[in-house]
């Protein structure tokens, strides 16, 4: 189990990236008339009573607008990526990894909320966003970041990059009580976990600034400092702190800036490629000519 979430978590990143792609163009037609049938055929019944065309009229039209539009933006981002290769095997490490994020009690729930239903529709959900982090990949490899970037990007939220890395214990619901018992007695890392018979996680990385609600703030320890979460916060860890990172000068989280610096750029120029490629694409929907790029001040950002 990891607690580290504010560095590592690009696959999250690359997610939304993949929707900004499939939705970042804006549809103009010249007129809102048109329909795949023009006819006055029945649509629907409402407790007997026959709905036509003509009675849902231009909601029908938009409707069947939107649907078509989906679609174009789907085969453009299969046109724009089909150079990059997808493995079985990296489909299979995908799965993993969330798997690992999400826990294996809770992936039949979040397959049926996020990942069509079955594992099968999911890793088909997951070509694109494997495409996507490939090709921002390859690009952040080929960039050179300047430690003026990188001192732009700490001094931003500081505690967004500074580490704490620990020694600790999960703990399940029916612990919390007693290691918490033993934490205010002053007990160490390793006498809690031999009272509990639960091992210690080595080299765990708690950034200052998390989602993990801890009874002293990160940014007040020092090394050799024991802490615990608070029984509300829903994680429930004690931990010991064996080495703090802070700054760009350290190296652990010099590294960390360059990978986010590195990203966030290689998105920039791949975005800026992806418009261009939809500036020199054509589609239509009924008929109409549709714009498939978004001018530049309402080009997504990355979050």
């Amino acid at each position: 189990m990891k607690f580290s979430k504010k560095i590592l978590g690009l696959i999250s990143i690359l997610v939304v990236m993949v929707l900004c792609f499939v939705g970042c163009g804006k549809t103009e037609t010249g007129s809102n008339e048109g329909s795949v049938s023009s006819d006055n055929s029945v649509v629907a019944t409402i407790n007997g009573k026959e709905v036509t065309r003509e009675d849902v009229g231009q909601e029908l039209v938009d409707a069947q607008k939107s649907v078509i539009e989906q679609y174009i933006y789907a085969e453009l981002q299969k046109e724009f990526f089909n150079k990059v290769e997808v493995t079985e095997q990296e489909i299979d490490e995908t799965i993993e990894k969330y798997k690992t994020n999400v826990g294996e009690d809770n992936w039949d729930m979040y397959l049926m909320l996020y990942g069509g239903g079955s594992e099968e529709e999911f890793r088909k959900m997951l070509v694109d966003e494997i495409k996507l982090e490939k090709s921002v990949n390859e690009k952040a490899e080929k960039i050179t970041i300047a430690d003026s970037d990188l001192q732009a990007k700490y001094d931003e939220n500081p505690n967004s990059y500074n580490i704490a890395v620990m020694d600790v214990v999960f703990l399940g619901a029916e612990q919390v009580d007693t290691a918490k018992a033993m934490y205010d007695e002053g007990k160490t890392i390793e006498e809690i976990s031999k009272a509990l018979n639960v091992e210690i996680s080595k080299d765990e990385h708690c950034y200052f600034e998390s989602d993990i609600v801890w009874e002293k703030p990160v940014s007040s320890l020092k090394v050799g400092d024991m802490n615990i979460t608070t029984k509300d916060s829903g994680n429930y860890i004690v931990g010991k702190v064996v080495e703090l990172n802070t700054g760009i000068s350290n190296v652990k989280v010099k590294e960390d800036l360059t990978q986010i610096v590195k990203q966030e750029k290689a998105f920039e120029e791949l975005n800026k490629e992806y418009q261009e490629f939809l500036k020199k694409s054509k589609a239509s929907i009924f008929n109409e000519d549709i714009q498939l790029y978004v001018e530049e001040e309402q080009t997504p950002t990355q979050p």
